[in-house]
C-alpha cells in the first residue's frame, strides 16, 4: 500500500503540471501558432 500511495500523488502532480503548462503556454510548442499570433498582433496594433 505504501508504493501505491507514493505513486498516486506523483502521477497527479505530473498530470497537473502538464495540464497547467499546456494550457498556460499553448502557442509556444507550435511555431505556426507564434507566426499567426505575431501577424494578428501587428494587424491589431
Amino acid at each position: 500500500v505504501k508504493p501505491t500511495q507514493q505513486v498516486a500523488p506523483n502521477i497527479q502532480d505530473q498530470v497537473d503540471v502538464t495540464s497547467y503548462q499546456t494550457f498556460a503556454v499553448p502557442p509556444l510548442p507550435p511555431p505556426m501558432s507564434q507566426a499567426s499570433l505575431q501577424q494578428q498582433q501587428q494587424q491589431h496594433i
